[in-house]
């Protein structure tokens, strides 16, 4: 019976108390000490723990204090409490996670690729980003206009907006323009660009020195981060090449224009 009730996740101190409590009846922590071979100021402690476990009550008797174990049918319980703590430390586990695999592959040096799915999930591709000191570049984004005409957008938009001290951006639109409420959505360093030139599928992310991003807003939203430094350099390299293509054909659109 020892070995189950470790194997149930009873240290193996609580499970000889609560066997020594269980075949006593009801005593005092005096006898069940001896009984279960501990110490008294340990029994008194792993008591207590029993206690809150719901697997030993106390009561008093005259001037004492007795213990008594409750019914084994308890353990069930016990495991079901054990069961809702797991899940709890899972769904903590699951919100760190990124966080944690970001400074572990800073550290290592090695690229890594994450794949996020539904609302959630696009909540933590946000949340995960360079630690301080890593990403000192300006931030690089890739939009298509119907994300950002989308209402659901402006969330995910202004977490990437906000507190990035240099950003730049290409907007492809059908239109090669934008409607002035989608204008306001934008930060000042960026171009508008006709989808002829620059046809774009999601919202791409560059943090150069650090990783990419990646969000589709479909259906089902999902997203991925491929986090490498090299990577991450060789699709800033991509948008300069077509932020320049991109400036020359506006400069020579004005230039047509008048």
């Amino acid at each position: 019976m020892f070995e189950m009730l470790v194997k149930l996740g009873l240290s193996e101190k609580e499970a000889k108390v609560y066997l020594a409590t269980l075949e006593l009846g009801t005593d005092t922590a005096q006898n069940i000490a001896l009984k279960a071979d501990v110490n008294r100021a340990t029994t008194y402690v792993t008591l207590e723990k029993l206690m809150n476990q719901g697997l030993v009550t106390t009561s008093e008797e005259g001037k004492k204090t007795v213990f008594t174990a409750s019914d084994p049918h308890e353990l069930t319980h016990y495991l079901e409490e054990q069961k809702r703590e797991i899940e709890s430390k899972k769904q903590y586990l699951d919100g760190a996670i990124s966080q944690l695999m970001a400074v572990y592959n800073a550290k290592s040096g090695k690229p890594t690729v994450r794949f996020y799915q539904g609302g959630e999930g696009i909540a933590a591709l946000n949340a995960t980003s360079p630690e301080a000191g890593v990403f000192t570049d300006e931030l690089l984004l890739i939009i298509p206009v119907n994300i950002l005409e989308l209402s659901r957008r402006p969330s995910v938009l202004s977490s990437l907006f906000s507190g990035t001290p240099s950003l730049r951006y290409l907007c492809s639109s059908p239109s090669g323009e934008v409607s002035e409420a989608t204008r306001q959505l934008l930060p000042a360093n960026g171009l508008i660009v006709s989808d002829d030139i620059l046809s774009f599928e999601g919202l791409l992310v560059i943090y150069p020195g650090w990783g990419v991003k990646w969000y589709a807003f479909e259906t089902h939203p999902y997203g991925m981060l491929l986090q490498s430094a090299d990577f991450a350099q060789n699709m800033k390299s991509l948008f300069e090449l077509a932020w320049a293509g991109s400036t020359a054909y506006s400069q020579q659109l004005m230039g047509s224009q008048t």
